[in-house]
């Protein structure tokens, strides 16, 4: 562009500049001619190389040194802190691990494990006997009371199941009920609101109910005890979606969701028609197992475990339209499911519903009734048929009368219709 030639601008680099290692590199630039000598060499400190210069900020750890971290806050680069310092992440600490709060000499990941014990901070210890180390927990009718550490393992002891005292359900996540104003409020399917307690109706052959589970969770002592009559009220059969206000046809009835999840049901029987977390030990769909074999079971948290004394192997089922047995349970891991030694309940005068295995406690069509019952609507109770009125046959209302008096009332009649024809106009 020049009929003359001129020198470079001095903004012209002659040698580029690069970064490698922590170290930067300056560009050298032209000068009338030559080539400027390039600068001197600068550390990048706890900043990471760019592409041709040092990063002076940071948005990831991996824009720092590796013995520095980034301080997102900031957006600087610091270094990584000693055993015992506060931290949030593992990538803080020089150890890598963060834990109970603090930078940690190892993972210390176990639930009876702290990094933050009283003079011994940022040292994984096992913490002391007695330290609870889960939450309690109830499901259906199933309490599992948090766990404590022993003192000498690094992980929790596993909860035991218990059923709910007396015969009772859950009161929310946590507790049990202490008392019962329904029938909904028992395993049982029967309050006696008199006492407030759980039980048998009255009556029905029953045998009044003691407190263990239905079923429905794992007892104390690891081996359920049956009710006689489990039962089930509150619920809509079905076959199809389309059968059901909300839509969903999960297990036989009629669901308040799609309980797509796993260890999930509709069926359970103290919680009909809503899709609820299986407890402890149940496994209604075989999802964590084979069917009526002791490998895998329910967690109680929605997870598969695997199955061990007292897991329900088999459940509550009906045996005929209005008879059934109760759940079988496993007597150790990986034995065979006693199905033969469940306990038999009879349901009569109602039907056993096959989606829970369980005796129906209320009608709304003879259907809901055993063979030989009839549906009462008004109460929603089966009972037995009227009995047939007997014909009789001819009879006078208002009293027999002697069977020599109808025999002299016939002949008397007899003689008078002969009468009457001889002395007709005709005859005449």
């Amino acid at each position: 562009t020049s009929a003359a030639c001129s020198y470079p601008s001095s903004s012209v680099a002659c040698v580029a500049g690069s970064c490698t290692a922590g170290t930067e590199q300056p560009p050298a630039y032209c000068n009338a001619g030559a080539c400027a000598a390039a600068p001197p060499t600068k550390s990048c400190g706890l900043f990471a190389c760019g592409t041709l210069t040092c990063k002076t900020s940071c948005a990831v750890d991996a824009d720092c040194v590796s013995t520095a971290f980034c301080n997102t806050t900031t957006s600087a680069c610091e270094p990584k802190k000693p055993s015992g310092s506060a931290c949030t992440s593992g990538s803080a600490c020089a150890s890598g691990f963060c834990a109970s709060g603090v930078c940690c000499d190892k993972a210390c990941t176990g639930a009876c494990e702290s990094c933050n014990a009283s003079g011994s901070v940022g040292l994984c210890q096992t913490r002391p006997s007695g330290t609870t180390c889960g939450a309690d927990a109830c499901v259906g009718s199933s309490l599992t009371v948090a766990a404590k550490c022993d003192g000498a393992a690094t992980t929790c002891p596993a909860p035991a199941p218990t059923a709910c005292p007396g015969g009772l359900v859950c009161a929310d996540g946590k507790t049990c009920k202490t008392s019962c104003a329904t029938g909904t409020d028992c395993t049982s399917g029967y309050c006696d609101l008199a006492t407030g307690k759980c039980g048998t109706p009255p009556g029905d052959g029953g045998v009044a109910d003691t407190g263990a589970d239905t079923g429905i969770g794992v007892a104390e002592t690891g081996a359920p005890a049956v009710p006689a009559k489990p039962s089930v009220d509150g619920f809509q059969r079905c076959r199809k979606s389309s059968e059901c206000s909300t839509g969903f046809c999960v297990d036989g009835v009629c669901c308040d969701s799609a309980c797509g999840d796993r260890c999930h049901s509709c069926a359970l029987f103290t919680s009909p028609g809503k899709c609820t977390v299986e407890p402890i030990g149940v496994d209604l769909r075989n999802e964590c197992g084979p069917a009526n074999q002791c490998l895998g079971t329910c967690d109680g948290t929605g997870q598969c475990i695997g199955a061990g004394t007292g897991t329900m192997c088999g459940r509550n089922r009906c045996t005929t339209a209005s008879a059934g047995v109760g759940a079988a349970y496993c007597s150790a891991p990986g034995a065979k499911c006693p199905l033969d030694e469940a306990t038999p309940f009879e349901c009569a005068p109602f039907a056993c519903e096959p989606a829970f295995g369980a005796c129906l406690t209320a009608c709304v069509s003879s259907t809901d009734c055993a063979n030989g019952f009839v549906c009462d609507l008004a109460s929603k109770t089966c009972v037995a048929p009227a009995p047939a009125a007997e014909d009789s046959g001819c009879g006078v209302h208002g009293g027999a009368a002697p069977f020599g008096a109808w025999v002299v009332a016939l002949l008397l009649a007899a003689g008078a219709r002969r009468t009457r024809t001889s002395t007709s106009p005709r005859a005449r």
